[in-house]
Parts: C-alpha cells; sequence; structure tokens
C-alpha cells in the first residue's frame, strides 16, 4: 500500500458543494502530481457528492465517505430532524486518515495560488498551520484552476483576523497565534496533534464553535500555532444560502449559554481532551 504522507479532508452538507472549484484549483497546485497525498470528503449526502466527484473527473482519487453515525443526523439520529454536526465530520476525515498531516477544507470554496505550500510547512515544521479565507461574489475556476470572482460588498468577506497582524501582513511568513484562531474552513496539521485532544469536541455538534474550540486545546497542549496568510481559501458567500443549511441552536442567554460554556471550560483548562464517545486513536 502506498505510503500516504496527506490527508486531505474535504467536508460539506450539501448535495451540490461545488466540488469542482475544488479539484481543479488543488489539481493546480500540486500539477497533477498525487504522491502520497491521498483525499477524502465527507459527505452528508453521499450519492449526490459522489456524482459530483464523477462529474468532476475525480473519482480515481477522491473517495466520499459518509459522517460517522452519530445522535445528531442520519439514520442513526435521536432527534427528530438533522441538526449541523461538523464536529463529528470533521473526526469522521480523522479517523478514516492515513497521513501524517491532515489539511481541512470547507466545500463551496477553492484553494488560491500557494495554499499547498504551507500545508508542507506544517508537515516539515510540526506545527499547525491555520489558513486564511475571503468570502466572495461569482467565484469561478476554469480548467487550469485560475480563479475569477468579486469581491464581497463593503470587505465584508475579509479575514477577521489578518488586521491583527503586523501589516502589512505578507503572504510568505508565517505569524504566530492563539488557539482561538483555528477556523476549520483552512487548517494543515500533524494528524498527532489532534489525536493528542481527541479531535474536535462533540458537544459542540448542534452547536458549531469546534473549530477554534479544538484550537485553544491545542494551545493548551502547547503545540505551535501559526496563521499563515498565504494559505488562502476563497468560498463563495452567496452559495451558502441557495441550499437550505443545516439549523443549529445555541441555549441559553449570554455567557450562559451552551458555547459560552463549553469554552470557558476549555478556556479554565478544564477541559483540553474533547469528551467524544470514540477514542479516535482506537478508532
Amino acid at each position: 500500500m502506498e505510503d500516504v504522507a496527506f490527508s486531505v479532508v474535504y467536508v460539506t452538507n450539501r448535495k451540490d458543494p461545488k466540488i469542482a472549484w475544488f479539484v481543479d484549483s488543488f489539481m493546480r497546485e500540486l500539477d497533477g502530481d498525487l504522491a502520497g497525498i491521498e483525499v477524502l470528503v465527507v459527505a452528508y449526502f453521499e450519492d449526490a457528492v459522489r456524482e459530483a466527484v464523477k462529474k468532476a473527473g475525480a473519482e480515481s482519487w477522491i473517495t466520499v465517505h459518509p459522517p460517522k453515525p452519530n445522535v445528531w443526523q442520519g439514520e442513526h439520529k435521536l432527534t427528530k430532524k438533522d441538526w449541523f454536526a461538523a464536529a463529528n465530520a470533521r473526526n469522521t476525515g480523522i479517523a478514516l486518515s492515513r497521513g501524517h498531516t491532515i489539511v481541512f477544507v470547507d466545500d463551496l470554496s477553492a484553494v488560491a495560488p500557494g495554499w499547498w505550500e504551507w500545508a508542507k510547512h506544517a508537515c516539515r515544521n510540526q506545527c499547525v498551520c491555520l489558513g486564511t479565507y475571503e468570502k466572495v461574489r461569482d467565484l469561478a475556476v476554469d480548467s487550469s484552476g485560475a480563479l475569477t470572482y468579486d469581491e464581497a460588498p463593503n470587505s465584508c468577506g475579509k479575514d477577521t483576523r489578518l488586521p491583527m497582524l503586523p501589516q502589512p501582513a505578507e503572504d510568505t511568513k508565517a505569524y504566530p497565534a492563539v488557539g482561538g484562531w483555528l477556523y476549520g474552513s483552512s487548517v494543515a496539521c500533524p494528524i498527532e496533534f489532534l489525536l493528542v485532544i481527541n479531535g474536535f469536541d462533540e458537544e459542540c455538534n448542534g452547536i458549531g464553535t469546534e473549530d477554534y474550540i479544538a484550537g485553544l486545546m491545542l494551545e493548551h497542549m502547547e503545540f505551535p500555532l501559526f496563521i499563515c496568510p498565504g494559505m488562502k481559501t476563497v468560498e463563495d458567500d452567496k452559495m451558502h444560502y441557495v441550499e437550505k443549511p443545516f439549523p443549529r441552536l445555541n441555549r441559553g442567554e449570554g455567557e450562559t449559554d451552551s458555547a459560552w460554556t463549553i469554552l470557558k471550560k476549555v478556556q479554565g483548562a478544564e477541559r483540553v481532551v474533547a469528551p467524544n464517545v470514540d477514542n479516535l486513536r482506537d478508532l
């Protein structure tokens, strides 16, 4: 079996995640060389996404998997309807991955030139590389991987972390980051780091916030984190509303709500390992 250095995990709850955008832009980054790389798509609408992968001409190198059984969605759910459960989907990707370094990317997005260099940086330097984002309008990606788009109005699509970096922030540099800056839309790190914290906290299923909670856990474990402006993804903002998103609900009010309760446990180091049903290392 081929040794796998990198596992790329693409997560989606959409029937049409525009995966061709990722396929064409990712292949531009690799110049067609997939040696040592596996790409896993964790998709709630497994059949529809598998067909989209085939249509994009990537069925030979992308495998599509359903999220692992959970109480929030799918045939094993205990809820009356399907809910947002990104932590479970991301952990599915971790459990299935064979690579030493794992790279997450979200749907409805394409990777900008230079994105993959930072995945390799995370591997070479054994650190967490936090990618940046830009939300745009009318994104298009041609077969060569070139991106065209219009900027979102009033700069509402700009990454909110970038102004906190030394200005001008350079695409060729990695800047020390805090755990709360981890956004799941683009991140690369040694998979061992995520196994130490048992992945993403599945108590965040139904709420969200699982990405920066994982970042704070990684920070508590003193793993090095860097934000990398050159590791950029571009996502189409309008497409987020074409398919109805899975619902999420943050019960409670103010600093007693569900998200705050989990956050305070992690900030106070009461919780530094995700208390998931599954032990991801064993799984």
